[in-house]
Parts: structure tokens; C-alpha cells; sequence
């Protein structure tokens, strides 16, 4: 009996963006690695389209958070919650953590509001 091909070895690579997030109904809204100043009209319409229904953003490839974007997230992530929806920031890659901590916005990441 001789030993198994390495094509018939398990897959140990690391998982996409994509498979820390759970499968949602509509699916998460993937934020870009970097959210800063030529980042935030992007994402303030990108959010303003989805404004009325619930909301799931994949943090999880962010490399830098900006001051301009944060700002587009907290006044979102404020609307929702006046609006009765859900807003919920997923998968919050350790930059966009450290990056909303050094900024003092602790609450987008522990902020999730639901109805």
C-alpha cells in the first residue's frame, strides 16, 4: 500500500474573505481594503442604496480605516438603528479593529443594532 498523492491531501489554505462571513439573505456588502477619502463617496452610495432593508457589511479584507469613512459608517450604522433596520459589521478584519479603536469609534464594532 503506498502513501496518498499529494492531490488527494486536504486543502489547508487560508479561507477567502468570503467564507469568515456567514451566508446572508442579501448576501454581506464587501468593504474595500482600504477605506479612506477617495474610498468614502463609494461607500456612502453603496450604503444609501441598500438604505430601507437590513444590512451586513464583510469587514474582513479592510487594511486601513480612514477618518472620512468612519464617518460614512457611524452616521450609517445611526440611520439604521433610527430606521428600525439592522446593521451589522461582520468579520472586522484586526486593522479595521485598531483602526475604529484608535479613532475612539469602539461602538461600530460592538454597535449592531437589530428591530
Amino acid at each position: 500500500m503506498g502513501s496518498p498523492a499529494l492531490e488527494d491531501a486536504p486543502d489547508i489554505s487560508r479561507p477567502s474573505p468570503q467564507e469568515l462571513v456567514p451566508a446572508l439573505d442579501p448576501p454581506a456588502l464587501d468593504l474595500p481594503p482600504a477605506l479612506d477619502l477617495r474610498a468614502a463617496p463609494d461607500l456612502a452610495a453603496s450604503l444609501l442604496a441598500h438604505r430601507g432593508g437590513d444590512v451586513s457589511l464583510n469587514g474582513s479584507a479592510v487594511r486601513h480605516l480612514g477618518g472620512q469613512c468612519l464617518q460614512v459608517l457611524l452616521s450609517a450604522q445611526r440611520t439604521w438603528a433610527a430606521d428600525g433596520r439592522t446593521f451589522r459589521l461582520l468579520a472586522a478584519s484586526q486593522e479595521l479593529q485598531a483602526g475604529a479603536a484608535l479613532l475612539g469609534a469602539n461602538e461600530l464594532l460592538h454597535g449592531e443594532n437589530a428591530p
